[in-house]
């Protein structure tokens, strides 16, 4: 799994074709992950990368997804316990829906 915020340097996009081109003859299951804000800029040297390659959009939380994240982050299990009105907007409005 690599996550980032900023774009993958070419390096790197190389280094994780290379890895994926060697490591599908001794683990054919493998599966990478990218995680980005926005789409990720893959260079050339990895186009093979593109081949097998499934784009899932994640779409910012509703406030009611927000609240339900955090009451798992927080450990809060009891239904009969709300989120604090003020913790839920501040962490919506200030992770723009993506508190992940």
């Amino acid at each position: 799994i690599l996550e980032g915020d900023g774009d993958i340097d070419p390096s790197s996009w190389s280094l994780l074709a290379e890895l994926m081109q060697r490591a599908s003859a001794e683990c054919p299951q493998i599966m990478l992950i990218v995680s980005s804000r926005d789409a990720p800029t893959i260079t050339s040297a990895a186009s093979n990368l593109r081949r097998n390659a499934v784009q899932v959009k994640l779409t910012p939380f509703e406030k009611y997804e927000t609240e339900l994240f955090l009451r798992v982050m927080l450990g809060v299990r009891n239904r009969d316990i709300a989120v604090d009105q003020k913790l839920l907007d501040v962490v919506h409005d200030r992770a723009n829906g993506c508190p992940l």
